[in-house]
């Protein structure tokens, strides 16, 4: 059977300049099996005079930032430390300002500690990394609190309909918002389906994204095409299980990809570059 995997697959990429906000210092503790690690900012001061002469002190706050990591792996690990350099050509480094680590440990269940962290800390600017389902868990709850958050990726949801962002909640735009069809006509063009079906395999069903089932099932529909299953495969298990099921179904002739999952069942985690050797390692797939 005749197969295709399209690869919708958000790259990470980062270039952030942090203004305005004030500073504190820290320490290291944590909440849950979140962990919390703090640097100390270091607050300048310096002296200056009025018209009169009179001798006044200012000071030079810190920022308060925070980075949420979701996983350890190399793709996050270049990709906080890609933040981090950004945040040093913008000025601020951990020698003058309060740069909080968030780790999530690669479990869900520690989003929500890591939203009462946040709020308690009122930063300046959030720096999120994490899959979409992540995402929501995240910053849904901090909609409207008026802190400043910049995700990886995953933005799309947050974007108005003028394209620019609602409330305080930016990022990369990584996605077009017709990506998806552009992507199923030029495939079409290549492997047409002569009536068979597709299924699409993503992250996060109906989280919100670029890729929900309404919306695939539309752009599908708009080149004469069925929609037999879309199905979240929160875990490399699901996803795997469900590329076989459907490769040996003759009904169906493309298994598209919105995101591949990274999270494995133990909580261990894969890259996409895993993900892609697993494919090409197996012949389920051609990218």
């Amino acid at each position: 059977m005749i197969r295709k995997f399209l690869c919708l697959v958000m790259c990470f990429a980062m270039s952030v300049t942090v203004l305005a906000g004030c500073g504190g210092s820290g320490g290291n503790g944590s909440t849950g099996d979140v962990t919390i690690s703090q640097s100390t900012s270091n607050v300048g001061t310096s002296s200056t005079s009025d018209s009169e002469g009179t001798a006044k002190k200012t000071v030079q706050a810190g920022k308060k930032i925070i980075i949420v990591k979701e996983v350890e792996d190399a793709v996050r690990t270049d990709a906080y430390n890609k933040a981090l350099a950004a945040l040093a050509k913008g000025g601020y480094t951990k020698d003058n300002s309060e740069i909080t680590e968030i780790k999530l440990n690669n479990d869900p269940k520690n989003c929500p500690g890591a939203v009462d962290k946040i709020k308690e800390i009122n930063p300046d600017v959030v720096l999120i990394e994490g899959t979409q389902s992540t995402l929501e868990t995240i910053v849904k709850p901090l909609e409207g609190t008026g802190i400043p958050i910049v995700v990886y990726g995953g933005v799309e949801s947050y974007v108005g309909q003028n394209g620019k962002p609602n409330n305080s909640i930016t990022g990369v735009y990584g996605s077009p918002k017709d990506l998806t069809l552009n992507s199923v006509e030029l495939l079409n063009k290549i492997s047409p389906l002569n009536g068979k079906k597709a299924v699409f395999l993503t992250v996060g069903k109906n989280s919100g994204g670029i890729h929900t089932k309404e919306g695939v099932e539309n752009d599908l529909g708009k080149i004469g095409i069925k929609l037999k299953a879309y199905i979240d495969t929160e875990t490399v298990e699901d996803y795997q299980q469900a590329v076989i099921k459907y490769n040996n179904d003759d009904e169906v002739g493309w298994i598209l990809v919105g995101v591949w999952p990274t999270k494995k069942r133990d909580k261990t985690s894969i890259t996409f570059e895993d993900a892609a050797k697993w494919d090409s390692k197996t012949g389920k797939s051609l990218l």
